[in-house]
């Protein structure tokens, strides 16, 4: 099965990871901090930069946990990057 990502509100809702390179992502972004909610995520420009490197190394779908449509890494990545910084 390959990878796959759910977001909503710049912040991860579902989640598998097959490849080495997504699973090593994941572990990195968890010993930084992980919320199920977008009002409880740390938004720090260091996790912003561990779940855009996750992104990068998901091999397979992303998708908008809204609609349930994919999405693209760029646009996703964009989602994380306008959340305001916690500093």
């Amino acid at each position: 099965m390959p990878d796959y990502l759910a977001m909503k509100w710049g912040t991860l809702k579902q989640w598998h990871f097959a490849s080495d390179a997504a699973v090593l992502a994941y572990a990195k972004y968890r010993r930084l901090g992980q919320s199920f909610s977008a009002i409880d995520q740390k938004f720090t420009p260091v996790h912003k930069q561990a779940l855009c490197a996750l992104i990068d190394a998901v091999d397979g779908e992303i998708v908008d946990a809204w609609t349930n449509k994919p999405i693209t890494k760029a646009t996703a990545k964009r989602w994380v990057m306008e959340q305001p910084d916690d500093a």
